[in-house]
C-alpha cells in the first residue's frame, strides 16, 4: 500500500460522518443486515477509505473493489440502492469530503480518480454479487439434490416395504387394469387359486379363474371408492373357493389407472356359518326343517296372495315306542330317518317336510286345495315295510290334516293345533287314518276320514 499523505494544518477537515449519513440515507431502499448504528460506521468507514484513496498519490483500486464486496456482503443487492451510491459519490463526494491538502490535484485529475475508484467499487459490488449468486445456486442444487436423494431413498424403501408386504401377506392381492386385466398378483393369491404367476399375469379375470363381472369402484376426483363383497372363485383343479374381496380404485398422474383387489378365502368361514344355521333351522337327526323353520315357512305361504289354499298335514308314526322298546333307540332313530325319506319322496319339490319332535312331522302341501292322489301315494310310501338293522319294521301312520285360504284369520299356530287334533282323531278311531279337521278355514263341518 503507497505512503499517505499527511493532511496539512490549513486543510479543510474531512466530514466522513455526515456523508456517510447521507450515504445510509441513499441506500434505505436496499435490504440492509445490520442495526443502523453498526451500518453507519461500515459507511463512515467506507469514505473514509474511499477518501483516503481519492487523495493519495497512487489510489489503489483494490481498495475501491473491497468497498463494494463489502457492501454486497452487507446485503446492499438492490439496484435502486446501487445507482444511488454512484450518483451520490459522482455528485456529492468532493463537495463533502473536500481536498484535504490546497496543493491537491487539479479537479479534472481529482474526477479522473474518482472515477477510477468508482469502477472499482461497482466491480467488486459485482464480484461479489456474482459470488453470492453463484454459491446461492450450488446452495440450491444441492438442496435439491439432497432432496432428490431423499425422496429416491424414501420411494425405495416405501417399494420395498410395499413388495414385503406384497410378498408375504396372507392375503391374495390382484392389480388389474380398469378393463379386468391382469397386470400382477401376489403368491398368497396364486396358493390360494392352484396357479403360478406366470400362469395369471395379462390374462383376464375370467381366465384366471376369478369373475370378471366383479364390482368395481366409481371414479372420484379424490380417488377411488372402496368396494367389498363376497363371490365364488374358481381354482385349477376345479373346487370353488369363497372368497371375502375388498377393492379400490389405484390413481396416480403417470399412468392409467388400475383396480387392486384384496382377496381373503373365507370357504372354511362361509361353510361353518352355514353349517351353523343349517344347525339352527333343521333338525340335527332327519335334516329336515324343525319345528320353527316350518312355522315359518308356514307364516310365509299364508301371507302369499298367489296361494289360495295351503294344506297341512300333521303326522304322527302309529306304535312307534314298541320300536323303541323292542329293538332300541338306534333303530328307532334309523326309523325315523327311514320315514324323512320317504316324506321327501312322496311329496313335491315346492312342498314343505318338517320334523316336530319325536316322531311327529309336518308337511305343508302347496297348489290346489284337493290332493287326494297325494295322500294316497304319501299312505302308500309310508306303510311299506323297512328292514332296519336286520329287523322287519312295519311302518304306519295317523295323519291330520288342515286346510288354509289366503285370508284365514288364524295363527300358524292355530293352524299346526287344528292339524294335531285330526290326528289325535285319527288314531283315536283305528290308526293308520287321515282325518280332516274340523276347522277348515272357518267352515265348520263333520269330520270323515279319507280313507276308511
Amino acid at each position: 500500500m503507497p505512503n499517505r499523505p499527511t493532511p496539512s494544518p490549513h486543510a479543510h477537515p474531512v466530514d466522513t460522518a455526515a456523508f456517510a449519513a447521507e450515504w445510509a440515507r441513499v441506500i434505505a431502499t436496499g435490504y440492509i443486515g445490520k442495526h443502523p448504528t453498526e451500518l453507519d460506521q461500515q459507511l463512515a468507514a467506507a469514505t473514509a477509505r474511499l477518501a483516503a484513496e481519492l487523495h493519495a498519490p497512487d489510489p489503489d483500486v483494490a481498495a475501491a473493489e473491497a468497498v463494494g464486496r463489502q457492501l454486497a456482503v452487507t446485503h446492499l443487492i438492490s439496484a435502486a440502492a446501487l445507482a444511488g451510491t454512484v450518483e451520490l459519490i459522482i455528485g456529492r463526494f468532493e463537495e463533502r469530503i473536500g481536498c484535504v491538502r490546497f496543493d491537491c490535484q487539479p479537479a479534472g485529475d481529482r474526477r479522473a480518480r474518482l472515477a477510477r475508484l468508482l469502477g472499482g467499487l461497482v466491480a467488486g459490488h459485482s464480484e461479489a454479487l456474482r459470488s453470492r449468486v453463484q454459491s446461492e445456486q450450488a446452495r440450491i442444487h444441492g438442496a435439491v439434490d439432497e432432496a432428490r436423494h431423499r425422496m429416491m431413498q424414501a420411494y425405495q424403501a416405501s417399494e420395498t416395504r410395499f413388495r414385503t408386504l406384497f410378498s408375504t401377506t396372507p392375503v391374495g392381492i390382484v392389480i388389474t387394469t380398469i378393463d379386468g386385466r391382469i397386470i400382477d398378483t401376489n403368491p398368497a393369491l396364486t396358493h390360494m387359486l392352484g396357479r403360478t404367476h406366470r400362469d395369471l399375469r395379462g390374462r383376464s379375470l375370467a381366465s384366471a379363474g376369478l369373475p370378471h363381472d366383479w364390482p368395481l369402484p366409481s371414479h372420484r376426483a379424490s380417488g377411488g371408492d372402496r368396494v367389498r363383497f363376497e363371490y365364488p372363485c374358481q381354482r385349477a383343479d376345479g373346487s370353488i373357493l369363497w372368497a371375502d374381496v375388498a377393492a379400490s380404485e389405484l390413481l396416480d398422474n403417470h399412468s392409467e389407472p388400475s383396480v387392486v383387489y384384496f382377496i381373503d378365502d373365507v370357504t372354511q368361514i362361509r361353510t361353518a356359518r352355514q353349517r351353523l344355521e343349517h344347525q339352527a333351522t333343521h333338525d340335527p337327526l332327519t335334516g329336515l326343517m324343525n319345528r320353527g323353520s316350518v312355522l315359518d315357512q308356514l307364516s310365509t305361504a299364508m301371507a302369499d296372495s298367489d296361494r289360495p289354499s295351503l294344506t297341512v298335514l300333521y303326522v304322527d308314526l302309529d306304535n312307534f315306542k314298541a320300536v323303541n322298546d323292542t329293538h332300541g333307540h338306534h333303530t328307532g332313530d334309523t326309523v325315523l330317518c327311514v320315514v324323512a325319506e320317504r316324506l321327501r319322496a312322496a311329496t313335491r319339490h315346492d312342498d314343505v317336510v318338517g320334523r316336530l319332535g319325536g316322531d311327529e312331522f309336518l308337511i305343508l302341501l302347496t297348489g290346489p286345495a284337493d290332493h287326494t292322489d297325494q295322500l294316497t301315494r304319501l299312505r302308500h310310501t309310508l306303510n311299506t315295510p323297512a328292514t332296519v338293522n336286520g329287523h322287519p319294521i312295519d311302518i304306519a301312520a295317523s295323519i291330520g290334516t288342515a286346510t288354509t285360504r289366503h285370508g284365514d284369520p288364524r295363527t300358524p299356530e292355530d293352524i299346526l293345533h287344528a292339524a294335531d287334533i285330526a290326528m289325535y282323531r285319527a288314531k283315536a278311531t283305528s290308526r293308520d287314518r287321515i282325518t280332516r279337521s274340523k276347522d277348515n278355514g272357518c267352515i265348520h263341518h263333520r269330520p270323515r276320514p279319507l280313507f276308511p
